[in-house]
């Protein structure tokens, strides 16, 4: 018992310490994307992202002058885990030697100290009783921290492996009943629709073996899977919409395939469960979901023509209103994120223009000086 929580404050230093580093490079990483607005295109805005992502995952962090967490105190690792205690000098358990005069003193340039307790007299002859130590010689006191701080400090560690325990379980669990739906959910059979997937796959320049499952778990159009993929419809979608439509749910769902949105996304659960005490974490990880959606739309524009970007708006404003949002689950990867983001999107849409998603100097030059 003792090794493990040894080992669990090793890991609690470091995660101290890193959740402190993502908190100040999710504020400046806010900052900047605040200060470039639409200069920043949203291909660059998820690549923030991902060098948070990167910088969490990160063991250990290599040194630069450059760094602003040089201005950081750095923890002595232990300093957080127990309250100061007092501590008395080592000199003051000394032995006390009692000088009958001060020429005595003079005279005996060597001392020969003995137990207090059995020292003798010189007028007697006969044990003196032990002197009576003041209270700056007193035999030490235990300091052990008894406090309820101290208890609490020893407590953390524990409280938040039972909070990473619990959120990671909770994202498993609901994982797995997901997969156990789709896995007997039914296949998709019409040749139109299949035909149609196919089209956007070479649109996209996809080769990936992509099966498409009619479920009632799914409300709303996702990717699921990032292994095997399987795109999830639901079970009325085909009745609601036409093919047309369909057309741009597969290119905005294949955007999602080839960017690796999935693996992302377990990833930044991942690293959401260990840090599910940060605030800003959990802010910045929804923030990266809203900016992956628009770069998905930015994907799935650049390979239409420019007449076609009224209908791939007018379509999402349509599943908005006959489809509910999906549930957040690092294993899916939707069209629909949240409606209070739907106003940018179509802002985002309408202003969007081919020579807009290639390479842009300014975001990178914003990475590279976050990066560094």
């Amino acid at each position: 018992m003792a090794t493990f929580s040894e080992t669990l404050l090793v890991v609690c230093d470091w995660l101290i310490d890193s959740t402190v580093r993502a908190g100040v490079l999710i504020l400046f990483i806010l900052a900047v994307q605040s200060l470039l607005r639409a200069r920043l295109l949203a291909r660059w805005r998820c690549w923030f992202w991902v060098l948070l992502l990167v910088q969490m995952a990160m063991p250990w962090v290599p040194e630069s002058r450059l760094s602003v967490f040089n201005l950081i105190p750095r923890s002595n690792h232990l300093s957080w885990r127990e309250p100061a205690t007092n501590t008395i000098p080592s000199d003051t358990f000394a032995p006390i030697v009692a000088l009958d005069s001060p020429a005595e003193s003079r005279s005996t340039p060597h001392v020969k100290t003995q137990d207090i307790g059995a020292e003798e007299t010189p007028l007697t002859g006969t044990t003196a009783e032990p002197t009576a130590l003041t209270s700056d010689s007193r035999a030490p006191v235990s300091t052990a921290p008894t406090s309820f701080a101290s208890v609490c400090y020893k407590l953390l560690p524990f409280a938040w492996l039972g909070g990473a325990v619990i959120l990671a379980g909770y994202i498993c669990v609901t994982n797995f009943s997901l997969w156990w739906t789709v896995r007997r959910g039914k296949t998709l059979t019409d040749q139109k629709t299949l035909d149609l997937l196919e089209q956007c796959k070479h649109q996209m320049g996809i080769r990936t073996v992509l099966g498409v499952v009619l479920t009632e778990r799914i409300k709303t159009p996702a990717l699921f899977g990032f292994i095997r993929p399987r795109l999830l419809l639901p079970n009325r979608i085909l009745e609601t919409l036409s093919l047309e439509d369909m057309r741009y749910i597969f290119l905005h769902e294949l955007a999602h395939l080839k960017r690796h949105d999935i693996l992302f996304g377990w990833v930044a659960a991942l690293l959401q469960a260990l840090h599910w005490f940060n605030p800003l974490v959990w802010l910045a990880f929804r923030r990266m979901r809203l900016d992956r959606e628009l770069a998905c739309d930015a994907l799935a524009l650049s390979s239409l023509r420019s007449e076609k970007r009224q209908a791939y708006g007018r379509t999402i404003v349509n599943l908005l209103e006959r489809f509910s949002q999906p549930r957040r689950l690092p294993a899916l990867a939707g069209i629909l994120e949240s409606k209070s983001h739907l106003k940018r999107r179509i802002t985002m849409i309408a202003r969007f223009k081919k020579r807009s998603y290639r390479w842009s100097a300014l975001a990178v030059a914003a990475l590279v000086m976050l990066g560094s």
